[in-house]
């Protein structure tokens, strides 16, 4: 038995053994790995190699393409200092900004072509070809302006020799040259334009997403400065066609000037106080005589009988029409034709102060305009008074009204101070320096864009170049929507610098479908009862589009002072429906005149089609109403011009707060 156990035993022993042999062989740890044949090695390593590749392309391109990005905006500068060099009349220091444009676009190039195979990859490649389009537009632009300035040069020799001439002390035959030089440079300054807009084609093709920052910025810079030159070539073209022949080249011209008081607002500018015959040949004034329109219109009354317009009859009681109430329609076309019919008839009459002319055109201006040029001349002393253009309108107005006599003025001749005035701006323009005729033109620009400045031509050709320019105070054509509201101050004096417009547009659809507009115009008057301001008595007609239907008005008085309401005139001229109606607003009052009409039913179609535009029109001589619109359609609209605020976007509505110192088009497109 205790064999037995013993043989047990060791059984049991080597079984064990034979056991843990087993265990400890599967139990078994292998050998640790070398460390370069891990895998955090292998992760580690090529992430450093990412990163040397990495900083190896920043030294080799990145940086090489940041000094190339460094020499176009260099390019760039010399680009602007070229441009300001040219409209400085600097023309010399002109051309080596342009050299110098040059240079640093041959360096980009150079650097753009060093550039390694590397450069053609991946974001490298982007910036390498929005480079080599800049360096292609850059060429363009060299060209462009290249030829701008030699072409300027050229022009205005006769002003930048040796002397430095002013225009006032060239020979009439130098003035001569430069008007004809200008006039035949209308091809040139296509060509201008021409390699501005290729450069600016190329320029829109570059995508800015992925740019370098830096790069980015150029490229938004140079479309914009693009853009900028573009618009001045084009406002040179428009010059060189239109100003030589207004300056009496290659013949004479004659106009019939006016200068219309919009502090007493008429429906074409304001009220005709003065009249004018100016005759310029080449660029020289030969006469400028000016009148008060009251010489003329005292010495017609009881000889003609013209009939005027009702409404100046009824608020009014003048029964008839004379030149300083000539300017009745606020398309300044169709107004030019009776004020030229006007003074024709009161000029051939014994004891006018003038003759009849054969006009090849009508310029009216109003006080804006002197009181803007002003600020180019500095002061002025007429008959020792001196003007400026803080005090010229108040002091213009006290002398016309009250103070004629301290300056020895008789009544019939207190406005002749205007004419005495304009010719010594005239003259100090002429004294200008070069540099200075950039303000002069900016100046005009605005006072033409703002309608404080209107034209109207005999030559049917340059009538359509300026009327291209909206110079001419016409009104206008269009297919869709469109407003005008037209004030005429009837005996209110000077109340009309004291009146605040606001002016509220509402469209929505019905029930039916048909389009329904409520236009309103809010008259504050901040005046007072004075010698020039006191209640405000206008005439107020609002154009609408042709076919319109006058649903319902509020704010329409029989006369001024009266609670009775008025009526409201409804009639069709000027391819508009109008409905015409009388307020009077007292001193420190507010009064609303409101029309609610249904457009016709051509609009509706084409809103149905997914579009829509709106046409507001400012009066000449009007300052800036304000103006806010409320527009809602059946669709969600999708794109506009001007663009709401983007908290408003993705309606049905729009809605705008703007003013009107110019015309104002809105134009809208719908989902579908």
């Amino acid at each position: 038995m205790t064999n037995q156990i013993k043989d047990w035993e060791q059984k049991l022993i080597a079984e064990g053994d034979k056991v843990l042999a087993e265990v400890g062989e599967g139990l078994h740890i292998k050998k640790k790995k070398p460390f370069f044949m891990r895998g955090w090695f292998w992760l580690l390593s090529v992430f450093f190699i990412v990163l040397i590749v990495l900083g190896f392309g920043y030294v080799q391109y990145w940086l090489p393409l940041k000094t190339i990005i460094s020499k176009s905006t260099q390019a760039q500068d010399y680009f602007l200092a070229a441009q300001d060099k040219l409209l400085q009349g600097e023309f010399k220091e002109a051309i080596i900004a342009l050299e110098q444009a040059r240079l640093s676009l041959a360096e980009t190039e150079r650097g753009i072509n060093s550039l390694g195979f590397i450069a053609h990859l991946g974001l490298l490649e982007k910036q390498r070809q929005t480079l080599k389009t800049i360096a292609v537009a850059g060429q363009n632009l060299s060209r462009g302006l290249e030829l701008a300035t030699d072409l300027t040069s050229q022009v205005m020799a006769p002003l930048t020799g040796p002397e430095h001439k002013k225009f006032n002390d060239l020979k009439p035959a130098d003035k001569r040259a430069i008007l004809k030089s200008f006039y035949e440079a209308a091809p040139e300054i296509q060509g201008a334009k021409a390699e501005i807009e290729l450069a600016q084609a190329q320029m829109d093709q570059i995508d800015p997403d992925g740019l370098h920052p830096l790069l980015a910025q150029y490229v938004k810079d140079l479309k914009i400065k693009l853009a900028d030159i573009k618009s001045i070539l084009e406002r040179a073209a428009v010059l060189s066609r239109t100003v030589p022949n207004l300056l009496g080249y290659p013949a004479e011209r004659v106009y019939l000037f006016l200068l219309q008081n919009n502090n007493e607002l008429r429906p074409a500018g304001g009220f005709i106080g003065t009249v004018g015959v100016l005759k310029v040949l080449d660029g020289e004034i030969k006469s400028f005589e000016t009148r008060n329109v009251y010489e003329l219109d005292i010495n017609a009354e009881k000889k003609l009988t013209l009939p005027a317009p009702l409404p100046i009859t009824k608020y009014m009681q003048v029964k008839n029409w004379y030149l300083r109430d000539a300017n009745w329609s606020p398309d300044f076309p169709t107004a030019v034709g009776d004020v030229k019919k006007l003074f024709q008839a009161e000029s051939v009459l014994a004891g006018s102060p003038f003759q009849p002319e054969k006009f090849d055109g009508v310029i009216a201006i109003t006080p804006d305009v002197i009181r803007d040029f002003l600020k180019l001349s500095g002061a002025i002393e007429i008959k020792n008074f001196v003007f400026n253009a803080d005090n010229f309108t108040e002091r213009l107005q006290y002398l016309v009204e009250v103070g004629y006599k301290e300056v020895g003025d008789d009544y019939g001749q207190r406005k002749n101070i205007i004419g005495l005035l304009s010719q010594e701006l005239i003259r100090r323009f002429q004294l200008m320096e070069l540099s200075q005729w950039v303000d002069l033109l900016n100046v005009l620009q605005k006072n033409l864009t703002e309608k404080q400045i209107v034209l109207n031509l005999t030559d049917t050709v340059l009538q359509a170049e300026i009327a291209q320019e909206g110079w001419t105070g016409a009104i206008q054509q269009t297919p869709v929507d469109y407003l005008m509201f037209v004030d005429a101050n009837l005996a209110a004096f000077k109340t009309d610098e004291y009146m605040k417009r606001t002016i509220n547009y509402q469209l929505l659809q019905n029930e039916k479908g048909d389009f329904m507009a409520q236009a309103t115009m809010k008259y504050e008057n901040t005046g007072s009862f004075t010698w020039k301001s006191t209640r405000y008595r206008t005439y107020t007609r609002l154009y609408v589009p042709t076919g319109s239907k006058l649903i319902s008005y509020t704010g329409t008085m029989a006369d001024d002072r009266t609670t009775k309401k008025g009526d409201v005139d409804v009639g069709s001229e000027l391819n508009k429906t109008y409905f015409g109606a009388f307020i009077a607003i007292e001193p420190g009052k507010t009064g609303v005149l409101s029309f609610t009409y249904q457009l016709p039913d051509y609009i509706k179609k084409i809103v149905l089609d997914g579009h829509y535009s709106l046409l507001v029109q400012k009066q000449i001589g009007t300052r800036g109403h304000s103006l806010n619109l409320d527009l809602r359609f059946p669709a969600k609209i999708f794109s506009a011009v001007p663009a709401e605020v983007k908290t408003e976007w993705n309606d049905n509505f729009y809605r705008s707060n703007s003013d009107l110192k110019e015309d104002r088009q809105f134009v809208l497109s719908f989902e579908k």
